[in-house]
């Protein structure tokens, strides 16, 4: 017997059966089509997330070898703030809107200059065209039909979950990406609700992530084989179900994702409200816990597009040896001492999120000598995106919030260099899990949901293992302090003649 963990992603769904130990019996990934109608639209098809998911189940099944029967509870999670517009009927009424969707930017802008402050204080999150609250006031504005004949609005695991169930209902954390939702009380803004005349009754109930929200239908469990009347546990969004399997629950834990992207979340005992606001702030799996969430445009997609335009000897090399290419790279950064003997990069390859959310910004590299090799470069660019990281956590610095242990995951925690470079930049210890992600936290919490696990603590205990632990080195820890002023200082300076240059190549 075990529980079946679905993480419904921005690419395609991935399926994990865990047992009563919290051991994994059975994975499963299958891609599903991402649609672009138009320059900036992004949409995929519920049809096919819906069947995609159901092979996913079956693929899972299979690689546990064991029969739907087997399975105890479903837990589900998925990416955040992506709307399905659903009928009375129970079908989608239009594609699912994804969260990297920019046809609302006029409504986001709307929404900020003429009522910025009132959705601020309600939310606590920054007005953006990725969020429902913008992408609602599209579909009123341009297919008001669609809007109209809507049921309900509805992210998508509860989607998944509503066509497993015939339950529509939300979590929490879900609930608060919608910039819909009091970040304080955790329900729905009335204020918000009447200052756009969005319909109350189109949005689900909310509950906790633990929650059972229904059982199986009849119908799904034809598809499946998963029995009739097994329970279904709401879930949340991806990343808080990330955090819940790596143990984040009291202020100052931080999860940090090294991924293509930076991102970073800080539980906290109450929202942050922070001058700059450019922090998120969702709520939680955790009763009184809210995760504070921080992110920069480029993490490992840096030394990704460095080893593509400069690494060329490096990639035949690695090609010849039968190795991967950042084994290489690795090496390289260490051989450099810390710092890269003056040499500062700044990875706004693609503008910056974190406390700036510029999108003219740009990447540099200052202070090149002659006496500089490829090497120094490589540290550089680790570098240089830790400096990154440790900027974008600076308003918890101004909160008073300190960091009490981080947990590091994604791409970027493989390296023993980059790693390290995080530790003294961050000057605290990291530690690396064997193994976290969206899907296991999916799974865990339909566990506790269903009571197979009392709660956070004992489902963690039994699933999360260190693989590694990084100390920060004091002497680094002193140069990097150094360094970091000199960074923020450079993106200073180069700011206006930045916004310039991009000013320069739109005029063309």
């Amino acid at each position: 017997m075990g529980v079946l963990g679905i993480d419904i992603g921005t690419n395609g769904c991935k399926g994990v059966l865990i047992d009563s130990e919290g051991r994994i019996c059975g994975t499963s990934y299958k891609e599903y089509s991402m649609y672009f109608p138009q320059t900036g639209w992004v949409e995929h098809d519920p049809e096919e997330v819906m069947s995609t998911v159901i092979e996913v189940i079956k693929g899972t099944l299979r690689d546990a070898r064991c029969e739907g029967e087997a399975v105890e509870a479903v837990g589900l999670c998925s990416h955040m703030h992506s709307p399905t517009f659903v009928g009375k009927d129970g079908r989608h009424l239009y594609n699912m809107i994804v969260w990297l969707d920019q046809r609302s930017v006029k409504e986001a802008k709307y929404i900020k200059d003429k009522y910025g402050e009132v959705v601020y204080q309600e939310t606590l999150n920054p007005i953006t065209a990725t969020f429902t609250l913008p992408q609602i006031l599209w579909m009123k504005r341009h297919k008001r039909e669609i809007y109209d004949k809507s049921w309900k609005i509805l992210q998508p695991k509860d989607y998944v979950a509503f066509r497993m169930t015939g339950e529509a209902y939300t979590d929490r954390g879900m609930a608060t990406s919608t910039l819909l939702v009091n970040i304080h009380t955790l329900e729905w803004s009335n204020k918000i609700l009447e200052l756009f005349e969005i319909d109350r009754e189109k949005l689900p109930d909310i509950v906790n992530a633990t929650n059972i929200i229904g059982e199986i239908t009849e119908e799904f469990s034809e598809y499946t084989g998963i029995s009739r009347g097994t329970p279904v546990v709401a879930g949340s969004g991806d990343a808080i179900a990330e955090c819940f399997a790596a143990g984040i629950k009291r202020e100052g834990d931080l999860l940090l994702r090294m991924g293509t992207a930076g991102a970073l979340f800080v539980a906290v005992e109450k929202p942050v409200e922070e001058p700059t606001r450019s922090m998120f702030n969702f709520g939680y799996a955790i009763p009184n816990v809210w995760l504070a969430i921080a992110t920069t445009q480029t993490c490992g997609l840096s030394l990704r597009w460095f080893r593509d335009v400069f690494c060329r000897k490096e990639l035949e090399e690695a090609e010849r040896r039968g190795i991967s290419v950042y084994e290489i790279l690795n090496k390289m950064a260490e051989g450099v001492p810390a710092g890269s003997e003056g040499l500062i990069f700044h990875p706004y390859l693609i503008g910056e999120r974190g406390i700036y959310w510029d999108p003219y910004l740009r990447g540099s590299f200052v202070g090149i000598t002659a006496s500089h090799k490829l090497d120094h470069f490589v540290r550089a660019v680790m570098e240089g995106v830790a400096f990154s990281l440790r900027d974008a956590l600076r308003p918890l610095e101004h909160l008073k919030i300190g960091l009490r242990e981080v947990k590091l995951i994604g791409g970027g925690s493989k390296s023993k260099v980059w790693r390290e470079i995080v530790s003294n930049v961050l000057n605290i210890e990291v530690h690396i899990p064997t193994f976290v992600d969206a899907s296991l936290g999916s799974a865990l919490l339909g566990a506790v949901g269903q009571g197979i696990f009392k709660n956070m603590e004992e489902a963690v205990e039994k699933t999360l293992k260190i693989g590694t632990t990084v100390k920060p080195n004091i002497e680094s820890v002193e140069k990097y302090n150094k360094i970091f002023e000199i960074y923020r200082e450079i993106h200073d300076g180069l700011e206006g003649i930045n916004h310039r240059l991009v000013g320069l190549q739109e005029s063309k």
